[in-house]
């Protein structure tokens, strides 16, 4: 029984799942701290497959629970010679069984898991140990071996007599009974076939014997003279094999000679179909290069056909643009707001002159008259251009707001635009990397018709065991996604701009609407102001100034329409300006156009350059490549070629013409030479010899019949001779056997036979140990019993002294190979495994290491050990550990080394 796995969870503590793969360690440590949880492992180990524990049995397995956990189960996975089994028990309230057995990648399970009793009987039979013996022989006891190898025989007596599990003899003596009675019937039956064939001797088989040499001689002279004649016949044979040879050859030459012409045009076929697979790659690598040229010519006369378009355009609209008109307009036009505030202060003023005949009337009346129609007025005034300043700052106001609405939606649409144009650039740069990685791949593809299986590669140097297969290159839909991504990402950003020129607009629009507000609430506040004045004013020197004031503002207003009407100059003034507006806008869209079209075709033009440039080399090597093979040019490279199956056909059949034609004459060559100065031969010669073969041999068949006549009374005379002595031999070995077993019969009424057993138990065990012992200790120690005391013979020095005065270092070493032969004796070889826990904590640092060296040495031979301890000395020396770790939430393990 070899364990494969462990699987354990709730048990001990192990609160949480836990895993031990054994199936590639042979010699390892099981170690950990105290109480992490060492020991459970092997009771997890007996638990499986016996369900009770050697510390809990099978009334105390509810303790093996962890405290934190209601419900246990452990599963071990073990092989037993080729079959692999799984068996699992659940610890939950009453303990489940289960027991599979692995049939390729399914579990089957076994029809004894419907009770515990049952699966626990199958276990056993499975093993061919009981629950006992499997714990005495897996786990080494601990720190009792020393007292085994040193104590007195009485102790030693015990110990084995518990761990062979001797207490049921009780009832031995009446089996020995019964087996004196079975021996005596046997010594009965040995001696009546004594009696049977008393007439049976050696002399009548002697002299059998010696007739049967007397033929044997005969035949064996007859033989001689059958080997001869059949060196003879062989000779002729061969030689006359040997010409009827030669004549085949010759003609098989002759017809071979003749189909010379037809294999050399064969060769030339194949030759030329060989190059032209040879030069098809780069053929049709050529020729993809020139349709991509030719597209990309195609490309680049669209992209100059779009750019001398978008020029013309940008040229007409350049033609019929003024740029210094516009910004005379422009300047004009922000002078509108005040020419026309102006305009309505003239007209205002133009009502106050009315007030010019003053002399007319009476001068105080006048002045009481005008002082108080003249305050009125201008509070009127002062109130309707309060009014009217109001209503205009509220359409700023209004039209502001439509501007910032606007230009929060330019936004957006410009983000959008720019989130857009960011993914198609992440795409785009994807897609070229995937074209570099195509391209280069093509690269490496251009040179497969160069590898050759058997040669190095030409390009990293490595054998080539098989060159790689063909395949289409998916080049031409990439360039073409690529090129269609970047015509995309190109037109993104065009309205990208055009949305950031927007902007831009609207920006300075809302900025110049927000100054014309800010003045109109300056204005505001001061008619405001005059309408809230009062206090009479000097007419004279009011009429005087209003008059002043409105020549004044006539004159500027002449000056500014150039004596045209302010309201028609400046709705003229506007729509001239609108007008070039549109067309300066019309201009930087053209502009736009004309330089992503200069920029397209720019790229378009480095392509077909680049395009055209690798062209050229490419000709060059394909048309180098084509004389090379002897091409005049691609054309015939398609002609030349075969399918793969008349390749294969053709190439089978001038091999096999080269090789029997090689064949024919190498052995024509050999058989010429073989038959030099040989004549032919004489078939009547030949027939005369095969007749005295034939008698000779028809003589030595009589004479093996009458040998086989012979062979079998001497058989028959043999036998019973034999079994008149093995029955002798037998009633003589009975005669012995029925004494042992009276004499154990007798010894049985007291303690003699356990003695007995024990002695012979432990005289097998020591020999193992004895075999163990000299190949650990390297050739010196072997044990010897002497008197009921364990002794070791010093092979360096020939001396045999008691087992007491080994030093400690050599105790450990006697006693470990006793623990293992009395483990491999319990087991008698159906365990894979071995627990050794051997108490190493005590040993001092000089024993410590001779226990590592001994360790590292021990023959494990496809066998498990296991070697527990909390010496992280020892536990580092072995190959392997499994080391078991302590926490709050439950024990875990792991594998190092």
């Amino acid at each position: 029984m070899r364990p494969l796995r462990l699987d354990l969870e709730g048990f001990g503590a192990f609160a949480r799942h836990a895993s031990v793969d054994f199936s590639d360690v042979e010699l390892f440590a099981i170690t950990g701290p105290t109480g992490s949880g060492k020991t459970t492992l092997l009771d997890a180990v007996t638990f499986a497959l016996y369900g009770e524990t050697p510390r809990m049995g099978r009334k105390g397995l509810k303790a093996l629970l962890h405290p934190g956990v209601k419900k246990a189960w452990v599963q071990l996975v073990f092989r037993l010679g080729d079959e692999v089994w799984r068996v699992t028990r659940v610890i939950a309230g009453k303990t489940e069984a289960r027991l599979e057995r692995q049939m390729g990648a399914e579990w089957q399970l076994s029809s004894a898991s419907e009770k515990v009793k049952t699966l626990n009987a199958a276990v056993e039979r499975l093993l061919g140990l009981d629950y006992d013996a499997f714990t005495r022989a897996i786990l080494l006891p601990q720190g009792r071996f020393d007292a085994f190898l040193k104590g007195d025989s009485r102790e030693r007596r015990e110990l084995l007599f518990s761990l062979y599990g001797l207490a049921g003899l009780a009832g031995l003596r009446e089996r020995a009974v019964a087996r004196l009675g079975e021996l005596r019937e046997r010594l009965a039956e040995a001696r009546t076939m004594t009696a049977h064939l008393e007439g049976v001797d050696a002399a009548a088989v002697e002299a059998a014997r010696e007739e049967h040499k007397r033929l044997a001689e005969e035949r064996d002279r007859r033989a001689a003279e059958i080997a001869a004649l059949e060196r003879e016949l062989s000779a002729l044979d061969e030689l006359a094999e040997l010409w009827q040879e030669k004549r085949t050859l010759e003609g098989r030459q002759k017809a071979l000679e003749a189909e010379a012409e037809a294999m050399a045009e064969v060769e030339g076929w194949l030759e030329r179909a060989r190059a032209a697979e040879q030069a098809l790659p780069e053929v049709r690598r050529l020729e993809d290069a020139r349709r991509r040229l030719e597209r990309q010519n195609r490309e680049l006369g669209k992209k100059e056909e779009a750019y001398q378009k978008a020029k013309n355009a940008w040229e007409r609209v350049n033609e019929a643009f003024d740029e210094r008109l516009l910004e005379d307009l422009r300047t004009r036009a922000a002078t509108l707001p005040l020419l026309e505030a102006k305009a309505r202060t003239l007209a205002a003023l133009g009502g106050a002159t009315a007030g010019e005949g003053v002399e007319d009337y009476q001068e105080a009346t006048y002045r009481q008259l005008e002082s108080q129609l003249r305050a009125a007025e201008e509070r009127r005034k002062a109130l309707a251009e309060a009014e009217r300043l109001r209503k205009r700052a509220a359409q700023l106001e209004k039209r502001i707001a439509d501007l910032e609405k606007e230009l929060a939606a330019a936004t957006e649409r410009r983000e959008r635009l720019k989130e857009a144009g960011v993914e198609l650039r992440r795409k785009l740069d994807e897609l070229r990397q995937r074209l570099s990685a195509e391209r280069r791949r093509a690269d490496v593809a251009s040179f497969r018709h160069l590898l050759r299986p058997g040669e190095p590669c030409p390009l990293c140097g490595q054998p080539v065991h098989e060159p790689p297969p063909a395949a289409q290159s998916p080049l031409a839909g990439l360039e073409a996604e690529a090129e269609r991504l970047a015509a995309e990402l190109e037109e993104k950003r065009g309205a990208w701009r055009e949305a950031e020129g927007e902007i831009k607009g609207m920006r300075e629009r809302l900025s110049d609407g927000r100054k014309q507000l800010a003045e109109l609430r300056e204005d505001l506040s001061r008619a405001e102001a005059v309408a809230g004045a009062r206090g009479p004013e000097d007419v004279e020197r009011l009429v005087a100034r209003l008059a002043a004031m409105r020549r004044g503002l006539a004159a500027e207003l002449e000056r500014m329409t150039g004596g045209r009407d302010p309201e028609t100059y400046a709705r003229e003034l506007r729509s001239r300006l609108a007008e070039l507006e549109r067309r300066a806008k019309e201009l930087e869209r053209a502009k736009r156009a004309l330089d992503q079209a200069q920029e397209e075709l720019a790229r378009a033009r480095e392509r077909h350059a680049a395009l055209a440039e690798a062209l050229g080399p490419l000709e060059e090597s394909v048309a180098a490549l084509l004389g090379q093979l002897g091409f005049e040019g691609p054309e015939q490279v398609e002609a030349a070629r075969r399918s793969p199956e008349e390749l294969e056909r053709l190439a089978a059949r001038l091999a096999s013409w080269r090789e029997e034609r090689a064949y024919v004459a190498k052995r024509l060559d050999e058989v010429t030479r073989s038959l030099a100065g040989k004549p032919e031969v004489d078939p009547q010669a030949l027939r005369t010899k095969k007749e005295r073969l034939e008698a000779a041999v028809q003589a030595r068949a009589e004479l093996e019949a009458q040998l086989g006549r012979l062979e079998e009374r001497i058989d028959r005379l043999e036998r019973d001779l034999a079994q008149k002595r093995e029955a002798e031999k037998r009633a003589a070995e009975l005669v012995g056997q029925v004494g042992v077993w009276e004499q154990l019969a007798e010894d049985l009424k007291g303690h003699k036979f356990p003695d007995y057993l024990l002695e012979r138990l432990q005289l097998d065990m020591l020999a193992r140990a004895s075999e163990l012992l000299f190949a650990l200790s390297q050739h010196r120690y072997r044990f010897r019993l002497a008197d009921g005391v364990y002794h070791v013979e010093d092979l360096w020095t020939g001396a045999v002294r008691p087992a007491k005065t080994l030093s400690g270092g050599e105790t450990f070493l006697a006693s470990l190979s006793l623990a293992l032969s009395l483990s491999e004796h319990l087991s008698r070889g159906r365990l894979g495994a071995l627990f050794l826990d051997e108490g190493f904590g005590t040993l001092d640092a000089e024993a410590l290491e001779l226990a590592a060296e001994v360790l590292e040495a021990l023959p494990t031979q496809g066998r498990m050990v296991g070697v527990v301890t909390h010496v992280p000395e020892l536990a580092q020396r072995l190959p392997a550990r499994l080391v078991v770790e302590k926490a709050p939430q439950g024990s875990r393990v792991h594998w190092e080394g």
